[in-house]
């Protein structure tokens, strides 16, 4: 069934496929085919396939072949129809993931899959990208590849339950099942959730179901049997935990310490409504002895507060009246006081005679002109109010997206005594890391100022503060080596340690003072790690004792370094970002192909993605970012782009370990630039629910072939503003 099944007449029958990796397919001989990889991307990228092969409906089939790797290596092994638009391939044995370790001497291979679709046109597909976390890059060898039909044997594998641990928020919608993130059998293929059954315990409890209104934390035990009866089970955990919110208050006298400072009152002077307005006792007293015609005839209000697009918060009151009755409350764009514009939609508050707080939760969408809160006291029944401990504070939530303000972000940091007034910055000039110091004010101690990698300054999560990054091995010889020069001639303290708790030095004592010149040169150290040597390291610099301290007003000081290295003799550098390069941390534009279609980087209106060419499809080229966890719930998502030409471009957010399925409502936002519009900022703008969590998701910008004809044309295009933000209402 297979056509040149040991590649005698070279390519024939074969096509290969490099995507955003890269390999030399060559035929040899005996050997079959040469596959040479040089740089992998997804699973299927490179590959090497045949189309054509007639499958036949409701018939059992065996793929086999022999292959050997200079280095062992997991292939992605498929069958089905490569396709040449969205969705791009049609699943012969969907949910059977077949992966192969294939070992440095010949070997057969072989697995076994049902035919289930009327499709003579599909075939076998051997895929070398990044299969699991297995991304070794070495050339393998592939010959007598065979198609045949089979009776399947008895089935003896049971399935694999994949699941995830989940913190949610208290309240939060829960089902078990949304721990499991597939079930898949090798004969049976994908096994639905609803298969599962589950055990749930608190602790050493078994309970009936899952409390999801208070805090706590649950075991959830599955199993699931395939069609031979084969049983899996696999065990997660759900922790449930309530809203954290920052202490900064965005209200100013929110507590009516400073009488009623900063805020407004209100009341209508176009009928009868009557009010007065005292502070008593630490709150504001609002006397309504005449309640006009609506609620909003008396106002109690403060504006120009923070409301930051993106950002949800939490506003809270006290309140209590001399009678029961409504008010009106809401937060709003208040620019244009007779149409403001809703942030928190208008509600209704039931007040009674006893002090109660009220507590709302919003999501800011629109950036305000101008942030107003409004207390709205009139209509109905004459009474007086007492209203006290206004607070807005923004609740602490994850940034779904790394480095949305696409700042120029580096794997190494500037440390400075900021807290006691010290201003120092890192900024890349000319290949050279530079530290500007504007202000230090001492004392002169080695460690008040620092330029340090450390897994803080790489991942740019404050959590890893001082926790290492680099891995080096025990009892070996290292070159540490480094450019630099200062504003002034001064020693550098060099240090590559665990950490905190010591600061071990694995530099000797008489290498680490490392003296420097207003000349740039090369510094080299050599050092051994220790026999009994393990953990992480930070590599920093120490100088605090160089400079003695100066103001704003004096000459500012400066640090460079440039091309740092730290290796064994003939090794790679384990430094991240040795060199000092403009890095779009965060996003990574992906020529897709082995063609070349352009490059990006970082401006000050954004980021800047210049294409030189467009592909056939609409991912050649593409920007993207991965690895992005998201909750349950619901999401906004919003990007502000300028175009140098007419076009259509795509933006979307996949899951690559389901197939790209998309989270969005048409599985796509596309935007049509039109010669009228083209330099001006547009919006794309989505919004999207999730009833379960996903992890994994890829946010993705296609500037290749997006619309049907060949409108499509390679440009500049500048991205002001990504956000990607989860909705409470």
């Amino acid at each position: 069934m297979i056509a040149n099944p040991n590649f005698e007449d070279g390519m024939m029958f074969w096509e290969t496929y490099d995507g955003a990796g890269a390999a030399e397919f060559t035929p040899d001989g005996e050997n079959g085919m040469k596959i040479e990889l040089t740089a992998i991307g997804d699973a299927w990228e490179p590959r090497i396939t045949q189309m054509n092969v007639p499958f036949e409906k409701d018939k059992a089939y065996k793929i086999s072949f022999e292959a050997k790797a200079l280095e062992p290596k997991t292939i992605n092994l498929q069958v089905g129809e490569i396709l040449p638009n969205d969705p791009w391939f049609t699943d012969f044995k969907p949910g059977q993931e077949v992966h192969r370790l294939i070992g440095t001497e010949w070997a057969t291979y072989e697995f076994e899959f049902q035919m289930n679709l009327e499709n003579d046109r599909g075939g076998v597909l051997f895929e070398m990208g990044k299969v699991g976390d297995d991304d070794t890059i070495t050339t393998l060898w592939l010959r007598n590849v065979k198609a045949e039909e089979t009776t399947l044997g008895a089935d003896e594998v049971p399935p694999v339950i994949t699941t995830q641990d989940l913190t949610l928020l208290v309240n939060s919608e829960f089902d078990p099942l949304m721990l499991i993130t597939s079930i898949r059998d090798e004969r049976d293929g994908e096994i639905d959730k609803s298969e599962a059954t589950y055990v749930i315990k608190k602790g050493e409890d078994v309970v009936t179901e899952v409390d999801n209104t208070v805090e706590g934390e649950y075991t959830i035990e599955f199993a699931v049997k395939d069609k031979a009866g084969n049983e899996a089970t696999a065990t997660a955990t759900v922790k449930f935990t309530s809203m954290v919110f920052k202490d900064d208050n965005k209200i100013k006298n929110g507590e009516f310490t400073e009488n009623n400072d900063n805020w407004d009152t209100w009341v209508a002077d176009w009928n009868t409504t009557e009010a007065t307005f005292e502070n008593v006792d630490g709150a504001m007293k609002i006397d309504v002895t005449d309640t006009g015609d609506v609620d909003w005839n008396v106002q109690v209000t403060q504006k120009e507060f923070e409301a930051i697009v993106g950002k949800t918060y939490k506003v809270s009151f006290d309140l209590k009246a001399s009678i029961e009755r409504t008010i009106g409350f809401e937060v709003v764009d208040g620019a244009n006081a007779e149409n403001p514009v809703p942030i928190l939609a208008k509600q209704t508050v039931n007040v009674t005679t006893e002090t109660q707080t009220f507590s709302y939760l919003y999501t800011v969408t629109r950036a305000p002109e101008t942030s107003k809160i409004i207390f709205m006291f009139a209509g109905g029944d004459p009474a007086h109010y007492i209203l006290d401990n206004v607070e807005i504070v923004e609740a602490d939530l994850p940034e779904y997206l790394v480095n949305p303000g696409f700042k120029e972000l580096y794997s190494w940091r500037v440390f400075t005594n900021d807290w006691e007034g010290s201003v120092a910055d890192l900024k890349v000039e000319e290949e050279e890391y530079v530290i500007n110091i504007s202000k230090f004010t001492g004392p002169q101690e080695s460690w008040r100022l620092q330029f340090i990698q450390d897994k803080f300054a790489v991942t740019q999560d404050i959590a890893f503060d001082n926790k290492g990054i680099i891995s080096l091995e025990a009892d070996k010889e290292y070159t540490f080596s480094f450019y630099a020069y200062a504003s002034k001639a001064i020693t550098l303290t060099a240090v590559i340690s665990t950490g905190p708790n010591e600061w071990t030095n694995l530099i000797a004592e008489a290498d680490k003072e490392v003296p420097i010149t207003t000349e740039k040169a090369l510094y080299t150290i050599t050092f051994t790690t220790p026999a009994d040597h393990s953990g992480d390291l930070i590599v920093k610099f120490e100088f605090g004792t160089e400079f003695e301290p100066f103001g704003e007003e004096d000459p500012a000081q400066k640090v460079v370094f440039a091309d740092l290295s730290l290796k064994e003799a003939e090794g790679e550098n384990l430094l991240i970002e040795g060199e000092a390069k403009h890095y779009t941390k965060g996003y990574i534009f992906e020529h897709a192909s082995d063609d070349n279609y352009g490059s990006m980087k970082f401006t000050e209106e954004g980021l800047e993605v210049t294409t030189t060419g467009v592909g056939t499809v609409p991912h050649i080229p593409h920007v993207f970012q991965e690895d992005i966890n998201l909750d349950a719930g619901k999401y906004n998502f919003k990007v502000l782009i300028k175009s140098s030409v007419a076009r259509t471009i795509r933006f979307n957010l996949v899951v690559p370990a389901e197939d790209y399925r998309s989270l969005l409502p048409d599985s796509k936002v596309d935007l049509v630039v039109t010669n009228e519009q083209i330099g001006e900022y547009l919006v794309a703008e989505v919004s999207f629910e999730l009833a379960t969590p996903v992890n994994g998701v890829k946010l993705e910008i296609d500037f290749g072939k997006v619309a049907e004809d060949d409108s499509d044309v390679p440009g500049v295009f500048v991205i002001k503003e990504i956000q990607l933000y989860r909705k409470f209402d």
